[in-house]
Order: C-alpha cells, then structure tokens, then sequence
C-alpha cells in the first residue's frame, strides 16, 4: 500500500472517529431525556440535547430490566455514592 493511500485511509478513520464520537454524545443526551420523562411520568416529546437537564444522572453498564434503556441510572443530586439505581434500587458497585 502507498504511503499517500495509507494516509488517505488514517484520514478517512478519523473522520469516522468523530463522527462516532458525536453520535454517541447524541445517544446519551437522547437516553436522560427519555429517562427524565419516565421519571417525570410523561411521554418522551423531543431531544433534550443541548439542553440543561433539570437531573445529575449517570447511567451505568450495568443492565437494568425495569429501566427505560435497559441500564442502571443513578441521581447524582442525591445518590453521589451509586447505591440505588433509580429503578431497580441496586448498587453500582456489586460483590
């Protein structure tokens, strides 16, 4: 392979990084909105990205069968040690 196609290709793979990149920040924004409405107890109407959401969430790798996306969510607001998943109650961190 050429050096110019070789750097044809590391270009084009940094292009699809960042694109990944901000799909992902999209998804994310996308989960706490629709994780925000569940717990505001109304549908889901539109993205919140962009937007200052009114909770500190983090959500987990761990999976959650009750919660809207399928992971652990915990209210860093009131739950900065993770103890209870917003849903399923569980801890993050887990013997």
């Amino acid at each position: 392979m050429s050096k110019e196609k070789l750097n044809d290709l590391q270009h084009e793979i940094r292009g699809i990084e960042i694109v990944l990149n901000e799909a992902k920040h999209k998804f994310k924004a996308l989960q706490l909105s629709m994780i925000n409405a569940a717990l505001d107890g109304h549908k889901h109407e539109g993205c919140a990205c962009g937007v200052e959401l009114p909770r500190r969430l983090l959500v987990s790798d761990w999976d959650c069968p009750t919660s809207p996306i399928g992971s652990c969510v915990y209210n860093l607001a009131q739950d900065p040690w993770h103890d209870e998943c917003l849903f399923c109650e569980e801890p993050e961190e887990r013997k």
